[in-house]
Order: C-alpha cells, then structure tokens, then sequence
C-alpha cells in the first residue's frame, strides 16, 4: 500500500531573518541525521517499489496468429 501524502496548509509565525535561518538550519540537521539513520531502509524500499512497478507494467498480453499487430 503506498502512502499519500497530503500537505496542510500552516500559518507560520512571522520570523526574524537570524530566527528563521537558525530554524532552517536545525531542520537540515534533522534531515541529515534522519537520513542517515534511515537512508538503508529507505533505500531498500524504494528499490523493492520500482521493481514491483516494472512487473506491473512489463505485462504482455498473448498475440493470437490472425492479428495484425
């Protein structure tokens, strides 16, 4: 089952130019070190999806001697 995403619309408070670089900071620090973390897992998965993609769309249907394509 592939999860979707949905993006909320957030009212973000109004930051000084220093507060909203130091947050900005923090979350790639964050990011960073999720991926890190987790990139392995993440990558196994996405590579076990497109596999499974490729089945799905690698389907022939059998061609019967009187057609013509």
């Amino acid at each position: 089952m592939k999860h979707r995403t949905i993006f909320v619309p957030m009212l973000m408070p109004k930051l000084s130019d220093q507060a909203a670089t130091h947050l900005i900071d923090i979350l790639e620090q964050l990011l960073g070190i999720a991926q890190h973390h987790y990139g392995n897992q993440v990558h196994r998965s996405r590579r076990r999806q497109s596999r499974a993609d490729l089945r799905l769309h690698t389907t022939t249907t059998p061609l019967f001697g009187d057609e013509p394509f």
